[in-house]
């Protein structure tokens, strides 16, 4: 017993750092809204498509998710000033509650990754569609595969619709002409080598997929019956900068010739007196004969 007194003290710290640490595992989540003829719409762009639930009662939306969520909800009440008087973050982290100003009637579906609720006005059929609804929108199939210098993208779509794919640097969009429900896991796949992340959202009636991938990857698309094939390529080698014109090589320095000296002219060798010996006649040698040198030009001596 006395074990166990101690370890609640401890169950109890920890439960605590969990609850306060939740947040940090919530999703951040973009919510918008706008009011259209009859109805008005609230849509919930997860990055991940989520388990949702929505009711009303008692004056109150309550929206529930599958997950944490952390979101700005000021611009939903301002949007849908007709129909809402506020809204706050349930407690559990996972929902939300808007206050509403009058009796409306409700009706809530997902796109993939976005779930959306409408607040119908009194008098509107619940069942009506409202031009952008797509409560039966179609689950379209993703898949993915790698080739040998691209990375592969099918939609499945069962029937042929249109889109339009823009790029803008890291960035690529494809939109469909049509809502659809899918699962993005294929594209998040760490195992993908030229796709990055990749995210959709319901827009103007139709479907945006968002995928980033490589600056340098060329991106095509084309049709396959009803399918839309999208190829995102490896990203090409940076081109090598220009090579620098290597610089002449110096010319060699001009050896430094010595100036012709003129050598000093030979000057005869003196010869040593013979001495003289008492008695004996002495032979008297004349001097060499010293000749100049001739000038430049001079004729020769005969």
């Amino acid at each position: 017993m006395g074990r166990r007194r101690h370890a609640y003290p401890f169950l109890l710290a920890l439960a605590g750092a969990v609850v306060a640490l939740s947040p940090a595992w919530a999703d951040t989540v973009s919510v918008r809204a706008a009011a259209h003829q009859g109805y008005g719409r609230i849509v919930f762009n997860w990055p991940a498509p989520v388990p949702y639930a929505a009711d009303i009662s008692g004056g109150r939306l309550v929206v529930r998710f599958g997950r944490p969520i952390e979101a700005a909800y000021g611009p939903v009440v301002r949007g849908l000033g007709t129909y809402l008087r506020g809204a706050e973050p349930g407690a559990d982290g996972r929902s939300v509650v808007f206050t509403l100003k009058g009796s409306f009637g409700l009706r809530s579906f997902d796109l993939g990754s976005a779930v959306v609720v409408d607040l119908l006005d009194q008098g509107a059929e619940p069942a009506a569609k409202a031009p952008d609804a797509a409560p039966a929108a179609p689950r379209v199939r993703v898949r993915t595969g790698e080739h040998e210098g691209y990375t592969r993208v099918v939609f499945d779509w069962p029937r042929k619709v249109g889109y339009k794919v823009a790029r803008s640097g890291s960035t690529v969009t494809v939109t469909f002409a049509r809502p659809a429900r899918l699962d993005l896991g294929p594209l998040r796949s760490r195992s993908l080598k030229n796709i990055r992340g990749a995210t959709a959202a319901a827009k103007d009636g139709g479907l945006t997929v968002t995928l980033t991938v490589p600056e340098t990857s060329r991106v095509r698309d084309f049709l396959s019956g009803p399918k839309v094939v999208l190829d995102v390529m490896a990203p090409s080698e940076p081109e090598p900068a220009a090579a620098k014109p290597e610089a002449p090589a110096p010319a060699p320095a001009a050896k430094e010739t010595a100036s012709a000296t003129p050598a000093a002219p030979k000057t005869a060798a003196l010869t040593k007196p013979t001495p003289l010996v008492p008695g004996q006649p002495t032979a008297l040698t004349p001097p060499p004969k010293t000749t100049a040198p001739a000038a430049p030009g001079a004729a020769p001596q005969q």
